[in-house]
């Protein structure tokens, strides 16, 4: 995988870890692996909602993967700003994620996840996964599939499946290439933003760093983050939609703070 250049603060940080090792969760089939997003704050909004409520894809059930930050094995490109802990730089928002369940990837994961998606099919007509709360896009290994070709296999077995996630890996890098792909091959049932502060144009969209504005109102503030203190409407993913696969816009998501 080529990579950007690399974070000058990333080889005293190296080998990153979480915070959290305990909050890694076995992978065996003894805990869910895919969580409701009433689970997360962000996601579910004070309502706890674990259903999408706008939107094309409104009435899915709404579910998170969460893999694990400051990880190779998880994904996290040697590019991120937010390797270290925080103490010369911006950490990580998985710092603050304390009760979060991690999960390494391996084929038990993957096995389980396929596993959980046929229960709920049996019941549910369409499902949207936020994908990699924490961790990042994995590349292929010997005899594991990386994120990139299992959600592939997800998006052809699953029709009712819907993804959505960010990367820091760059579009220009392999890794970026192929989530490039992923999104092309599966435009109205997959996106995953760019985690880079740049403006989007044609084929990638992006998600800015904290203060970032696109020039030219190429970029909207995330609905999140500037919904009214009395209006819960748009307290949370589950009630806006717009980083959603077949949402109507490839604007740059900008955030105030993460």
């Amino acid at each position: 995988m080529s990579a950007l250049p690399q974070n000058p603060r990333r080889a005293a940080a190296w080998p990153a870890r979480t915070k959290y090792p305990k909050s890694i969760q076995r992978s065996d089939g003894s805990v869910r692996i895919l969580k409701s997003a009433s689970n997360n704050r962000k996601l579910g909004g004070t309502a706890k909602s674990d259903r999408i409520t706008r939107g094309p894809h409104s009435g899915a059930l709404f579910l998170a993967w969460t893999g694990i930050e400051r990880s190779a094995g998880g994904g996290c490109p040697a590019s991120c700003p937010f390797l270290t802990d925080g103490s010369d730089g911006p950490s990580c928002y998985g710092d603050a994620m304390a009760l979060a369940h991690r999960f390494r990837w391996n084929k038990s994961v993957q096995r389980n996840i396929k596993r959980e998606l046929r229960e709920h099919f049996k019941i549910e007509r369409r499902i949207v996964i936020r994908w990699g709360v924490l961790g990042d896009v994995i590349d292929d290994a010997e005899n594991l599939p990386g994120t990139v070709a299992f959600l592939r296999e997800l998006m052809d077995e699953f029709t009712g499946l819907r993804i959505f996630g960010y990367s820091a890996h760059a579009p220009e890098t392999q890794t970026g290439r192929d989530i490039a792909a992923l999104n092309r091959d599966y435009a109205r049932r997959c996106i995953f933003r760019f985690s880079l502060s740049r403006e989007s144009s044609g084929e990638h969209s992006y998600a800015a760093q904290e203060g970032f504005v696109a020039a030219g109102g190429r970029g909207f503030l995330c609905p999140e983050q500037r919904h009214d203190a009395q209006d819960k409407r748009l307290d949370g993913c589950y009630a806006c939609g717009l980083c959603l696969p077949n949402s109507g816009t490839k604007l740059t998501v900008e955030f105030s703070a993460h």
